[in-house]
Order: structure tokens, then sequence, then C-alpha cells
């Protein structure tokens, strides 16, 4: 995944889990260069982000008409769960699943506030989705050149 350095910083810079939250990455020119955060739907689990999904794809369609590429979501984790949960990659098959055929992977980035972040691509094989670690890439980094 390549990311602007603005965006990079804006994910790095999370708030501390908990509680966890989450949004949505953007791209043009396949470099994720928008992230819309989502504080998600409250639950009694500080410990567990559940999207605002509706809010979420009402902002997918405005960044269509602007031409900016849905990539992918993100939510932020404590350093203790350093991966993800069953019900993660659940939702991650549901989501990539569900898109339109002619988006077959997205990113799935993990967050850990102030620390680092994991990348994840999620492709579709068929009827079913692979998940795999995925490298990151900040804009003008010398790796780019």
């Amino acid at each position: 995944m390549i990311l602007t350095k603005l965006v990079y910083d804006q994910l790095l810079n999370c708030s501390k889990v908990p509680p966890e939250i989450g949004g949505i990455l953007g791209s043009r020119d396949k470099i994720v260069n928008k992230v819309i955060f989502d504080k998600g739907i409250s639950t009694a689990n500080d410990c567990v982000y559940i999207p605002n999904v509706y809010q979420l794809n009402q902002l997918i369609l405005q960044w269509s008409k602007m031409k900016i590429t849905f990539s992918g979501m993100f939510h932020t984790h404590a350093d203790q769960w350093s991966a993800f949960s069953m019900d993660d990659i659940r939702y991650i098959r549901t989501i990539l699943i569900s898109m339109p055929a002619t988006i077959n992977e997205l990113y799935f980035p993990i967050v850990f506030p102030g620390r680092m972040i994991k990348s994840y691509i999620a492709r579709r094989k068929g009827k079913d989705v692979d998940i795999i670690e995925d490298s990151i890439l900040v804009e003008g980094d010398e790796r780019l050149r």
C-alpha cells in the first residue's frame, strides 16, 4: 500500500485504544490520499469497532463523484492484539465479496496508535478471499524511486 505522508501521519496519530475506532481509505492513481475517521456504533465493549456503515457508504458515494476510489478500511487495535480477530476476518471477507465485480482487492490496515501500522490486502479469489500482509510505502520514500 502506498500512502501520502499526510494520511500515514493521520493514521499513526489515531487516539489510543480503548475505544477502537476505524474508517475508510480513498485513493487516486493507486496512492491512498484520503482518510475518513469513524467512531463507529457505540457498544458496551470499547475493544470492538463496529463501523457506521450507512454514513461511510454515503461518504464513499461522495468520493466517487470526485473520482476518489474507495480503497479499504482501517481500524485501531491495542498493542496486545497484534492480528485480526476472527470477527475481523469474517467482516473483511463479507466486505470484499459484497463489492462490485470490478473491485478485486482492498486494503485493511491495523493501526497501533502512536506506534505502527500493519497493512493487509484482501484479494478476491473466486468465491473466497485471501488476506495477506502487505508492505507500506509512504509517498516520497526512497524505495519508491
